[in-house]
């Protein structure tokens, strides 16, 4: 089997979540930084301390962005989510079940720890419908569930999903 790449086609509204937050993140920065002398016009030390803590809200965006899927690979071995960060790779044979699934079938889901918009919605998530989920997708249209056999679920959102699944079940027919 060779290696297969897919995409992580983003839906219009993690583009504009994600362009909404970089704006507001780059103008409420730069407001606050201008207005710091202003702020503390005598303590040269406060405003060092100020810029620093006004600083924190980008770097958690940059933190972020570095566990936002980029796409997703298929080879001999398994799937890997490729991100800027670690790399999530899930075995073959760890692989219990995977299906296509539609957002209604999971349900409203509560993110427990990740992002839920801001390049995607990636991180530890529970629905009533899945339970407890890591999800790795940045649109609700292109869905895939799989299940480790150990309970672990994980939603993904590859492009073209069909695809996706030929290419998962030529990979686990290759490991028997």
């Amino acid at each position: 089997m060779s290696i297969r790449r897919f995409a992580a086609h983003w839906s219009p509204a993690t583009w504009l979540l994600t362009v909404l937050c970089i704006g507001i993140v780059i103008v409420a920065t730069g407001a606050v930084l201008s207005q710091i002398a202003n702020i503390v016009p005598d303590d040269e030390a406060m405003r060092e301390r100020l810029s620093l803590a006004v600083m924190v809200i980008p770097f958690a965006l940059m933190v972020a962005a570095l566990f936002a899927p980029l796409g997703y690979t298929v080879d001999n071995m398994g799937i890997i989510v490729n991100r800027l960060g670690p790399k999530v790779c899930i075995l073959h044979s760890e692989i219990k079940e995977i299906a296509r699934v539609d957002r209604r079938q999971i349900g409203f889901s509560l993110r427990l720890l990740g992002s839920g918009g801001f390049m995607g919605s990636y991180g530890r998530f529970w629905s009533a419908g899945l339970g407890k989920y890591r999800a790795y997708m940045t649109n609700s249209k292109d869905l895939v569930l799989i299940t480790r056999h150990n309970g672990e679920r994980f939603l993904l959102s590859p492009f073209p999903a069909d695809g996706f699944l030929e290419a998962v079940e030529d990979g686990r027919g290759a490991q028997t």
